[in-house]
């Protein structure tokens, strides 16, 4: 997975309005590379060598990829779900500069519940004018909760994914997801 400097252990964290958090410039939350210069060619290399049985092998359960564009993370998102119907939650676009700021969460509420199995598409570059490369992977037990923050009065949107799969090795973990990051669900689920 990607590092990020907002994750937190605790899952009611961003859910709690008066919570104070900062994200970090290391984070890419607001930028993404033009194509060719972030990390896609890399990651793209490691995923193809997963599959040759190379570093590390996938579990079937456990896949992921590097997809050029949204409509192709769609169709992947739809075979890893089986699901014909997929919705798609973009994590908006922010009003002004949220990097490098204490962010006080004014609201919180949940956007999409718990599912027992989403897929998370991570922008990594640009590949066209509103369309993107991303790195996309079957995620079990994650929620998304829709935070409100107004550092200067004007409040902005941000969005936080929850993970807490009992079956992980991982501690249950809550994190901002950056801008245009998108989260596909069963079209069934209510959201």
């Amino acid at each position: 997975g990607l590092d990020y400097s907002t994750i937190q252990n605790d899952l009611d964290f961003y859910r709690t309005v008066g919570n104070k958090f900062e994200i970090s410039p290391l984070d890419d939350f607001e930028f993404t590379p033009a194509h060719g210069y972030g990390v896609a060619v890399k990651l793209r290399a490691e995923t193809e060598a997963y599959y040759a049985g190379g570093v590390r092998k996938l579990k079937k359960e456990d896949p992921h990829a590097v997809i050029d564009g949204f409509e192709n993370a769609k169709l992947w998102a739809r075979e890893q779900l089986g699901s014909v119907d997929v919705h798609a939650t973009r994590a908006p676009v922010t009003n002004e500069n949220m990097v490098g700021r204490e962010l006080e969460i004014i609201a919180s509420e949940q956007l999409v519940e718990e599912q027992d199995a989403l897929v998370a598409c991570h922008v990594l570059e640009h590949l066209e004018e509103d369309d993107f490369i991303y790195a996309c992977h079957l995620a079990k037990k994650v929620g998304v909760v829709e935070v409100t923050v107004a550092p200067y009065g004007l409040s902005s949107t941000l969005y936080a994914a929850c993970h807490d799969d009992p079956e992980s090795d991982a501690i249950p973990f809550c994190h901002i997801l950056s801008i245009h990051d998108t989260m596909f669900t069963s079209k069934d689920v209510s959201l």
